[in-house]
């Protein structure tokens, strides 16, 4: 993805224009990290940790010093809801489908080989984010589903 596009999509604000024009994919913390990807995250050591294992873009609701000329590093406003804008594009783009459960029908969900979530953006994120075009999630509150999908 494009840099400029994914500060837009975020509606965040430019704190530092770095060099590279584009991000190979995203994280939301160390483990998932890959040299190139852009990195959401609040805390500033991981941040740091994060521009030392090679992220392209650094995404944060805080104040930040800037350890690398090289990094683009934006600010939200807030980063759970810019991950809902992130994630909402990411899923329309790869054709997820979301489908309400109640709470004791998520069982059987499994059984169909659907992806049950969290109702959290911070614990799904890694889940969404490596969706397989059409892939088919389920959860069983309303409002969640409809911040992925609306």
């Amino acid at each position: 993805m494009q840099i400029s596009n994914l500060g837009e999509l975020l509606n965040a604000t430019l704190i530092h224009e770095g060099s590279v024009l584009s991000v190979e994919g995203f994280a939301i913390n160390l483990n998932e990290l890959k040299t190139g990807f852009a990195f959401f995250n609040n805390d500033k050591k991981e941040i740091a940790q994060a521009v030392k294992k090679g992220a392209y873009a650094i995404i944060t609701e805080n104040d930040i010093t800037i350890e690398d000329k090289e990094i683009f590093y934006f600010r939200v406003e807030n980063l759970e809801r810019a991950l809902v804008r992130f994630l909402r594009f990411f899923c329309e783009d790869k054709e997820c489908e979301f489908l309400l459960f109640k709470s004791y029908e998520l069982s059987l969900c499994k059984a169909f080989y659907f992806n049950i979530l969290k109702g959290n953006i911070f614990a799904d994120f890694e889940k969404l984010i490596k969706a397989k075009k059409g892939e088919i999630f389920c959860y069983c509150e309303e409002n969640y589903l409809n911040k992925l999908c609306t």
